[in-house]
């Protein structure tokens, strides 16, 4: 999904407003995962958003993780509101 969208902003000069923009397959899926988000975010951010699922342990359920594209398409940022000791470890 993130070479995806990176790909998408550098062709396009923009951010997809949503995943009908890109290619169907490139919607990330997983059992901890309950949805995700593509577009732009407040502030102006093009990027992706994962909601936990609900079933998922009690630390991650409902809370997102966030990855954000800079402008120039090449640098992604990752903020979350999960405790980093259950984040990957490039979001630590």
């Amino acid at each position: 999904a993130k070479t995806t969208l990176a790909e998408f902003v550098l062709r396009e000069g923009r951010c997809p407003r949503d995943w009908s923009e890109l290619p169907s397959n490139s919607q990330p899926a997983s059992a901890l995962v309950s949805e995700v988000y593509v577009g732009e975010f407040e502030g102006g951010g093009c990027g992706l958003q994962f909601v936990m699922a609900a079933d998922s342990s009690t630390q991650l359920a409902g809370k997102s993780l966030y990855l954000l594209l800079d402008q120039d398409g090449m640098t992604w940022t990752c903020t979350s509101e999960i405790e980093p000791r259950f984040l990957p470890a490039s979001c630590r």
